[in-house]
């Protein structure tokens, strides 16, 4: 027999209603908004969640967090990838991160770094990005281990740097063989 998941497990004789609460969290010393949802019981009054309202709540923290960050939200990263007209796991294999690493970003179950936030926005910017990640991946059988070589090359020349490259994003045929030798 399977239980009422809505009658209380605790008492066992009240129902539990559902709320939803706006609270304040401190990352990285900023005060940030999280919507939460809880399961109140009408009985014995006490507060508890479902296995589904902690998962919501770990999801809504993690996109305040990645919002605070100023990292693309889950939402934002699935409409970046669907604009690219890629499916989850041909993101995965071009960009790297893991075979469910776009369902994390999208689901917000995980922040994705900041070196693949900026190599997404790089690529749908700068549609011959995409180009390049896709032909070194035929082209080379250990691909795989070096596909994400351009993510780390923008960790560490930093953020700045990053912004550069897609300030100047207009540079010659010629110049762009020459600086990358492709």
């Amino acid at each position: 027999m399977k239980k009422n998941p809505k009658h209380c497990p605790l008492c066992e004789e009240g129902n539990l209603r559902e709320e939803q609460e706006e609270i304040q969290i401190t990352y990285k010393n900023k005060l940030i908004s999280v919507q939460t949802k809880h399961s109140i019981c009408d009985c014995c009054e006490v507060e508890q969640l479902t296995k589904e309202q902690a998962r919501q709540n770990k999801r809504a923290s993690i996109a305040a967090k990645k919002q605070a960050e100023g990292l693309l939200t889950g939402k934002e990263v699935q409409a970046l990838r669907k604009k690219l007209n890629l499916d989850q796991d041909e993101a995965a294999k071009l960009f790297g991160g893991g075979p469910k690493a776009f369902s994390k970003y999208e689901n917000d179950d995980v922040m994705q770094s900041e070196a693949m936030d900026n190599l997404m926005r790089i690529a749908l910017k700068r549609p011959d990005t995409l180009e390049i990640l896709k032909k070194k991946g035929e082209s080379n059988p250990k691909a795989k281990k070096y596909i994400n070589s351009f993510a780390s090359t923008i960790t560490e020349l930093g953020v700045q740097t990053a912004k550069t490259i897609d300030t100047y994003c207009y540079a010659s045929k010629s110049s762009q063989t020459q600086a990358y030798g492709y």
